[in-house]
């Protein structure tokens, strides 16, 4: 999408126009199709519009594109499915469409003049010089995957839909007594005591044989051990093919030369640049240099061009204007001046800050990356072979083992293995297929095979379930350890939780809850200031105790639960929040709440656009363009 684009826009037209593009990067570039004659059947309708079959392919393989920048090959159309995400990219084109319709149901034109205007002001489309660059602008839609009619139109469309927005939304304020009341509620604050009495200061005796059974019988999913299977499988890598490939000295070459562009390192210069308007005035600049003078100091004096606006940064040949400006930068040594150049735009004088060479990696530095990647090419050809092969053999009634031995492949049978990948001991085992190996164990019933699994891009794997284990509880004799630990565990923490209980209740008796935690051997700690969130709370006491708190009097106790036992709060003090105007933190939730009311008012403009135009899916038309995937 144009996230990239976003990210690099800069001027405030453009941000607020893309800030109202975040409804969804899904609803980029369907102005120029959308609306188009584009073939297909619809997937939805709105009104009278259709939404073609291609746009939501093309969406939901943009979703699955963003996906793989997260998960790799293990995102697919499942994932997207599984994720919701499709009805998303439905809802996000739907919406897409109200928006447009409503646009034209007001008249509403947005001229050439101005779609070119906000595109030329895009920070993202500027060269170096800081101007617009057409050969950016083509080059930064068309990796967004853009053509240039189809961004102009995209432009004009979601201009025309800003103005509808912008109408509803324009003066929407939070009122102030809104503000002020969530506020007060939010900065309220309260001071209080706190101890905690931990499980462990309790002393609990080993219980006795009959109470270990019984606590065994009576908490089993405590004690269970997992389902377990017993499979045999064949794992087809690339990897495991590659010492058999024969890489000649000439494979080498031809690879080197068809890859060498990525063993070359750039040249680059770090470069500072002022442009004059004339020659005369350009070599002045430079005498003025070369006698000692500061080259931001001339380019202020005689341009007017601020310190910032010089620096290029680190470039390389190709990012300057020009090949005169390339040659002049690159054939001058770090520490001086290159020009005057002449280019379009005037007389560029450059200060070569610093500089780094070009590298280029020999094919004797590279050979042992490219004997290998070669060789895995040519083994991922054989793969698939040796895969075809396999299914033939069990298509023709062979076992696993006996297409081992007939394609020379290692069958491996394991043991008592659970979800988790580890075997009954709990130890995780490494020989392992990866990518949908254990999916495909848990879903394949008790002596059946699997069908060929494609794991990942360099791999198969078939198994067959010989035997299956069903969760059980573990006999006692095993767990007995566990048992008993859990039991002291259960019992210390029925105790501390009786005795924070019993100091909580005695302190809304007007208690000391010092005194009353003595006992116990908790220290007392100090809160001071602390909000319902929790913040400014002492370390290590939880969060949930304001909570608890702030819904008390002054005076009582409230009681929580933390990993180690229990905390004791004794509220001392309620002090309700000054309302400061000029607190940041005012202002913020001001634009926090008027931001939410011109939520609310596109929802209502959403609802009302569905009513005056109609949306109809076709779900078994999605189901058919998810199944192309």
């Amino acid at each position: 999408m144009l996230d990239a684009i976003r990210k690099r826009t800069g001027s405030i037209v453009v941000k607020l126009l893309l800030g109202l593009l975040v409804l969804s990067f899904g609803a980029w570039g369907i102005g120029d199709y959308l609306n188009g004659n584009v073939g297909g059947s619809a997937v939805a309708t709105v009104g009278e519009r259709e939404i073609p079959a291609q746009v939501v392919s093309r969406e939901l393989q943009r979703e699955v594109n963003r996906l793989r920048q997260y998960l790799g090959d293990a995102a697919t159309m499942e994932t997207v499915r599984s994720f919701g995400l499709d009805q998303q990219v439905i809802g996000r084109l739907v919406q897409a469409q109200l928006y447009s319709l409503a646009a034209q149901s007001h008249g509403l034109v947005v001229s050439d003049a101005d779609v070119r205007a906000q595109i030329q002001g895009m920070q993202a489309f500027k060269g170096i010089t800081g101007s617009f660059d057409r050969d950016v602008f083509r080059q930064t839609i068309a990796n967004a995957g853009y053509s240039e009619n189809g961004f102009v139109e995209l432009i004009r469309d979601e201009t025309k839909q800003q103005h509808v927005l912008g109408s509803l939304q324009s003066g929407v304020a939070a009122p102030s007594v809104l503000v002020e009341q969530i506020y007060a509620y939010r900065n309220e604050v309260r001071d209080a005591q706190f101890t905690t009495i931990l499980d462990a200061g309790f002393d609990v005796a080993t219980p006795d044989d009959a109470a270990i059974a019984a606590y065994h019988q009576d908490q089993q999913s405590k004690f269970m051990a997992p389902a377990y299977r017993d499979v045999t499988f064949i794992h087809l890598r690339a990897e495991d093919l590659i010492d058999g490939i024969d890489v000649s000295d000439e494979d080498l070459e031809d690879a080197y030369g068809a890859r060498e562009a990525e063993f070359v390192t750039q040249a680059r210069r770090n470069v500072e640049q002022a442009i004059f308007d004339t020659e005369e005035h350009a070599n002045t600049a430079m005498a003025m240099m070369n006698g000692g003078q500061a080259f931001a100091q001339v380019a202020l004096a005689l341009t007017g061009a601020d310190a910032g606006t010089l620096s290029l940064g680190w470039v390389t040949p190709d990012q300057l204007l020009g090949e005169d400006a390339a040659e002049a930068v690159f054939s001058t040594a770090p520490g001086n001046l290159a020009g005057p150049v002449k280019s379009m735009l005037g007389w560029h004088v450059f200060n070569v800050v610093d500089g780094v060479e070009e590298t280029v990696k020999s094919l004797a530095d590279v050979a042992d990356t490219l004997r290998h990647d070669v060789a895995l090419d040519r083994a991922l050809d054989d793969l698939f072979g040796m895969a075809n092969q396999v299914e033939d053999l069990l298509a023709s009634g062979n076992t696993l083992e006996e297409v081992g031995a007939t394609l020379d492949l290692a069958v491996t049978t394991v043991m008592a293995l659970d979800q988790s990948g580890s075997d009954s001991s709990g130890a995780m085992l490494d020989n392992l297929p990866g990518q949908g190996f254990l999916e495909t164990v848990f879903a394949t019933e008790e002596g059946q095979e699997s069908p060929l699994v494609e794991s990942g891009n360099d791999a198969y794997f078939i198994t067959r379930v010989n035997g299956v284990t069903d969760p059980a509880l573990r006999p006692l004799d095993t767990v007995r350890s566990d048992v008993i630990e859990a039991m002291v565990a259960d019992a210390q923490d029925a105790m501390a939780k009786e005795a924070a209980n019993a100091i909580a209740d005695d302190l809304n008796s007007s208690a000391d809850l010092l005194s009353l935690a003595a006992d116990y051997g908790g220290d007392l700690v100090n809160g001071e200031g602390f909000k319902r969130d929790g913040s400014n709370l002492p370390q290590n006491i939880p969060p949930q105790i304001a909570e608890a708190l702030f819904g008390k009097n002054v005076g009582d106790g409230a009681v929580v639960r933390r990993g180690d036992g229990y905390v004791v709060g004794h509220l001392k003090s309620i002090s309700g929040a000054a309302i400061n105007h000029s607190d940041p933190a005012f202002a913020t939730l001001r634009d926090e709440l008027a931001q939410k009311l011109r939520g609310d008012i596109v929802d209502q403009l959403s609802v009302a656009l569905e009513i005056r135009h109609p949306v109809s899916v076709n779900q078994s038309a999605l189901t058919q363009i998810q199944g192309s995937f």
